[in-house]
């Protein structure tokens, strides 16, 4: 039984007593208070996943460091006098990932409706040819939603954080498309509200054309920003929050009053960055960087008096993560985690196969870079080495 049959079946079981008391009374029987609810999301993490080719090898894998949210391909295929023709690849998808548990403050919620969002600016389309092209369904007659490159949405079958290339998904008949940048997907919102921590690895939208193969010189690119999830829901209104407990301890004597009680803090962590090396591949000495592949090593530290944990990143609350991210010359490069940081413990964390040109860098670390982990000191989760030399 495949993963999507399972998820229908249990969504059916789930919504079976809704169903039924539907038919007979209009409103479920442990909802006798219900009232209709919408609640909007905007995703948790959005990552563009790029799979590239060329005739000479000369493009790197997962090296996209454009805008997230792009969709769609490029073929290419050049003549040079020096050395031939020359063919290259390009693939766009868009990985996204969304948090229900908001909708968990409401008693008994059960979702009726759920509809994905976005704007799409499609900013290149071209023919074969390289001639200009008005608009996709010139080149596909499946393209009937006006100018857009994206095509199709598919579910994940395996977590894409801190990956890169292609993500492996498949295809569910229940995420219906509505119109040019709006999808009903309904029954996965109601799987990631059911089983938040279970094989939740969000939505794939992707192109019309995956196969690669150096075909051509046609293009066709989405931008897609302004997404939203809109949650439609059926619940008993939140409980009201208790009212504040009665005092139970009389007040001090007036001799007594003028003691001043030092204030009681909870620990919490610090986490930090403390040093950045680079050595290129081949080097003979450590920290020496050479242009083309190199690895940067990073110190991270949790000097605070609690433990470091990003929960809204981990899918497994067992074992908590933590995310680290590479800049270069001020631009992200790439992002890895690493597991949860208890007081006062320090690891070294890896980049590897950076590549750099020739001619000096600044290469900068940040550790929590969205800001998810409590801390009691955020000056200090950067540290950037400006003048990096690469031979």
């Amino acid at each position: 039984m495949t993963r999507l049959t399972l998820n229908r079946l249990r969504t059916t079981l789930a919504l079976l007593p809704l169903a039924v008391a539907m038919a007979t009374a209009g409103v479920p029987a442990q909802l006798a208070h219900a009232s209709d609810h919408t609640l909007h999301f905007g995703p948790s993490i959005v990552t563009t996943m790029e799979q590239v080719d060329s005739s000479d090898g000369g493009l790197t894998p997962g090296s996209w460091n454009g805008s997230p949210g792009t969709v769609g391909y490029t073929h290419g295929i050049e003549t040079y006098f020096y050395r031939g023709d020359f063919y290259y690849d390009a693939v766009f998808e868009t990985a996204l990932r969304f948090n229900l548990s908001q909708i968990h403050q409401f008693p008994g919620a059960i979702i009726t409706n759920a509809t994905l969002t976005y704007t799409d600016s499609m900013k290149y389309l071209q023919g074969a040819n390289g001639e200009p092209v008005a608009d996709p369904h010139q080149l596909y007659d499946s393209a009937v939603w006006g100018p857009s490159c994206v095509s199709q949405i598919g579910v994940p079958t395996a977590d894409w954080r801190g990956e890169s290339g292609l993500v492996a998904n498949t295809a569910d008949d229940s995420l219906a498309r509505l119109g040019l940048a709006q999808w009903n997907v309904t029954e996965q919102a109601r799987y990631w509200y059911t089983y938040p921590d279970y094989q939740n690895y969000g939505l794939l939208v992707k192109g019309f054309d995956e196969s690669g193969g150096f075909l051509n010189n046609s293009v066709c690119q989405s931008e897609l920003s302004n997404i939203q999830l809109q949650v439609d829901f059926v619940a008993n209104d939140p409980a009201p929050p208790p009212p504040p407990p009665l005092p139970t301890v009389p007040p001090l004597p007036p001799s007594l009053r003028e003691t001043h009680v030092a204030p009681q803090f909870s620990p919490m962590a610090d986490l930090l960055v403390s040093k950045v090396d680079v050595t290129g591949k081949g080097a003979k000495t450590a920290n020496s960087c050479l242009a083309g592949d190199n690895v940067v090593t990073a110190t991270i530290k949790n000097d605070g008096g609690a433990s470091a944990v990003d929960a809204d990143y981990s899918l497994d609350a067992q074992i908590p993560q933590i995310v680290v991210a590479l800049r270069i010359d001020g631009k992200e490069r790439v992002r890895t985690v690493t597991f949860l940081l208890h007081a006062a413990e320090e690891r070294t964390v890896a980049f590897e196969a950076i590549k750099l040109t020739k001619g000096t860098h600044a290469l900068q670390v940040v550790i929590d870079p969205d800001n998810r982990v409590s801390e009691s000191d955020k000056t200090n989760n950067s540290f950037t080495q400006n003048k990096v030399v690469c031979k």
